[in-house]
């Protein structure tokens, strides 16, 4: 059991206090608006539940560095998050636990294998076999092709998740951002 001045540390900084303030804000039991939320609580099966709860936590932290934008605390936090989803995680027994398994599979993992996934998933996002495949959905579900402006436009703003994941990547591992180049 990892001791409570320790549970919140990522990157050699304790964001322990911005955590708690964060789960305040997000983890309120009285809180039936969001319907993510109240999936994850409703759904039986421990994969819906994780899927539904790992979106309503994504919800409350990605915005917040969307970009360039939000702290470092911020940020630490979303690469914490943002790691744990890739393991796709079961069952929902509410914000707090889930944050505090997200931190512990953290230290499982190691901070630069956390970053060296961050990094794969945003180039594996941007290759070509990925975007071939967004276009083929679009063509299935019917949706129209966007015009050379739209999607551009488009293209520009989801940059802006890529570039936060990559800043989540560096904030765990800033030697991990140049080592492709070391070659």
């Amino acid at each position: 059991m990892v001791g409570e001045e320790a549970q919140f540390v990522v990157a050699g900084q304790d964001i322990g206090r911005f955590v708690r303030r964060w789960l305040e804000e997000v983890d309120s039991p009285e809180n039936k608006s969001d319907s993510l939320l109240q999936h994850a609580r409703r759904v039986e099966d421990p994969r819906e539940q994780g899927f539904y709860g790992t979106a309503y936590v994504m919800s409350k932290i990605a915005p917040r560095v969307w970009g360039d934008q939000g702290s470092d605390d911020e940020l630490l936090l979303f690469a914490v998050i943002a790691a744990y989803k890739q393991s796709k995680p079961r069952g929902w027994a509410g914000v707090r636990a889930y944050t505090e398994k997200a931190f512990a599979y953290m230290r499982e993992v190691g901070e630069v294998e956390v970053a060296r996934r961050l990094r794969a998933e945003v180039a594996r996002e941007a290759g070509d076999q990925a975007v071939a495949a967004q276009k083929s959905f679009h063509q299935r579900m019917g949706i129209a092709p966007l015009s050379s402006s739209a999607q551009a436009a488009h293209d520009q703003e989801m940059a802006q998740g890529s570039h936060r994941d990559l800043r989540a990547a560096n904030a765990l591992d800033p030697q991990g951002a140049t080592a492709d180049w070391d070659r």
